[in-house]
């Protein structure tokens, strides 16, 4: 089991970061958990760092995904679209609009 600390802004002052932590347990398979270990130490973090780091990243792409408003909001037949959306994208613009 590891713990994590929702620490995603290093710039906030320690006494601000500390009335905002959140803790959240997690239980991780050791095929996740040897991987993530060996990752924290060669980038000299703990696991718990580590993790805080690549969920704020994470939360970040989502947040400045520009369609992200969008889904969920067609259906299609292509059951890889959520996958390969820019792909497909790619595709059509260079096969139909001259791009």
């Amino acid at each position: 089991m590891i713990e994590i600390r929702g620490d995603l802004l290093k710039s906030i002052p320690k006494a601000t970061l500390a009335k905002t932590m959140t803790t959240i347990t997690l239980e991780l398979p050791q095929n996740i958990y040897e991987p993530l270990q060996k990752a924290a130490a060669k980038a000299g973090q703990s696991p718990q760092e580590l993790i805080t780091k690549l969920l704020g990243q994470t939360i970040q792409a989502f947040a400045d995904d520009p369609l992200e408003e969008f889904i969920g909001a067609f259906q299609s037949d292509i059951p890889d679209w959520g996958a390969n959306h820019d792909r497909y994208l790619g595709q059509e613009l260079l096969e139909n609009h001259n791009v």
